[in-house]
Parts: C-alpha cells; structure tokens; sequence
C-alpha cells in the first residue's frame, strides 16, 4: 500500500506493520515530554512556519517542509483514515488551548494551503476526496 507521498507501507488489517514498540518506562516519557509537554502543537507550529515561507514564495513544490505541514494539518483537521494515537483535540486540551479556535486561526491563516493539499491528496486518493471535502468544508472554501 501507498502512503499518501507514494511510499510503499506494509499493512496488516488496514494498519502499518513497522511499529516503535516502547517499554513501558520508554511509554511514560513519551507520554510526559511529547503529550503532555506540548510538543506535538509545537512541532505543528514550527511545521507551519516553515510552510509559511514556502506558500509566500509562490512555490508549490512539495518538499519536506510542505509534506511536514501537510502532515500536521491532516493531523489538525483529522482527516487521516484511520485516528491518531494522540488526537489534535487531546493535545490540546493537556496543553489548555482551544482546539476549535486554533483550528479555525489556521482555516484563516493557511487556507490557500489547505486547498493545495486537498487538491494534491484529492488527486492521489479520490476515494477519500469526499470524506476530506466533507472534513475541510467546515473551515475553508476549498472550490475557490
């Protein structure tokens, strides 16, 4: 099976096979440093920074950056097939913001991006275009 960026990923019922296995000491600071220190929305906002300088060059190449970005708004906007382990509105609520608001702060900030990507994964994964359209309607104006 493709990933959305055309990698090759091995499955297992619909799930990846190449999973990180943690002990369970590994777990508990993943858990501390990653959930509940914040770092997942701080990974998200760094990501779009750097997208930010990528989308105000006119560039539509898809880099990594571009492919991180996407990645976290995805993760954002839920729009992944199968849940994350960590939901955005989960890292949010143990980081004390509104997800909604922060959702909606980025509809506004980065919609000409969103609607790259929808166009961009729309294209690769037309199965799931609808179930993303259906997601990303709430926010942005993707026909426009």
């Amino acid at each position: 099976m493709e990933d959305l960026f055309g990698q090759q990923v091995a499955v297992f019922r619909g799930q990846p096979t190449e999973r990180i296995v943690f002990t369970e000491e590994d777990e508990e600071t993943v858990i501390e440093e990653v959930f509940y220190g914040g770092m997942l929305i701080e990974q998200f906002d760094s990501d779009l920074q750097k997208v930010r300088r990528l989308s105000s060059s006119g560039s539509t190449v898809i880099n990594q950056a571009r492919r991180d970005a996407w990645s976290g708004l995805m993760w954002c906007y839920d729009l992944w097939e199968h849940p994350a382990a960590m939901t955005f509105d989960a890292a949010c609520a143990f980081c004390g913001a509104d997800s909604e608001r922060i959702r909606n702060a980025v509809s506004i900030e980065f919609a000409d991006e969103i609607r790259l990507m929808f166009s961009v994964v729309s294209a690769r994964l037309p199965e799931q275009a609808q179930r993303i359209q259906s997601r990303l309607s709430h926010y942005v104006t993707l026909n426009h």
